[in-house]
C-alpha cells in the first residue's frame, strides 16, 4: 500500500470518528426546551411551527415580540387562546420560565386549520416577557402547545412548536 493510500484511509478513519464522538457526546437540548410536558421528538415542530419575523419584531428587551403560528399537519389543531404561549431563557444548566406582560386574548379556543402553505391560515399574537436587569443580549425560548382536533373532537395528543430568539439591550 502506497503512502497516498494509507494517508487516504486515516483520514477518512479519523472523518469517521469525529462524527461519530460529536454525536454521541452532543446533549439534546431540545427535550429540555419544554419542562412540563413531556412530548416525544416527532411531537415538536411537525404538525405545528412557530416564527418570530424579523420585520415584525425589534428584537429589543422589554419591547414586545410578535410570532406566527403555522399548522403544517393534515388536521385541525386547538389552541388556548393564548397558544399555550411559555418563554424560557436558558442559564447554565435549566431553561427558566418568564413571566410575562398580561394581554389581551380571544375568548375562547383559537382553531388552526392546515395552512397548505397559505399565509391566510396562519395564526399570530403578541406577548412581552419580563426581563429584569438585563444589560447584554439574551436568547429566550418561545414555545407554543396545542391539541390535534381529529373527527371534530379535541384529542388528548399534544403537539407543540418553539423557536429561539435573540433579544438586545435598547441602545
Amino acid at each position: 500500500m502506497n503512502y497516498q493510500n494509507r494517508k487516504n484511509k486515516c483520514r477518512t478513519i479519523l472523518i469517521i470518528l469525529c462524527v461519530v464522538f460529536q454525536s454521541s457526546c452532543r446533549v439534546d437540548r431540545d427535550y429540555e426546551l419544554i419542562p412540563k410536558l413531556n412530548l416525544s421528538k416527532r411531537d415538536i415542530n411537525s404538525d405545528v411551527v412557530i416564527y418570530a419575523p424579523y420585520g415584525w419584531n425589534s428584537q429589543q428587551i422589554g419591547e414586545p415580540v410578535s410570532i406566527m403560528i403555522e399548522n403544517k399537519g393534515k388536521e385541525k389543531i386547538v389552541f388556548p387562546n393564548d397558544y399555550g404561549i411559555a418563554v424560557y431563557v436558558e442559564d447554565e444548566e435549566n431553561w427558566i420560565e418568564l413571566d410575562l406582560v398580561q394581554t389581551k386574548y380571544p375568548v375562547g379556543d383559537i382553531y388552526l386549520k392546515p395552512s397548505e402553505k397559505n399565509p391566510l391560515y396562519y395564526g399570530s399574537t403578541m406577548f412581552e416577557p419580563i426581563l429584569e436587569d438585563q444589560l447584554s443580549q439574551v436568547k429566550i425560548r418561545i414555545v407554543v402547545v396545542g391539541w390535534r382536533f381529529i373527527g371534530g373532537i379535541k384529542t388528548d395528543q399534544q403537539v407543540a412548536a418553539y423557536t429561539d430568539m435573540w433579544l438586545f439591550p435598547k441602545e
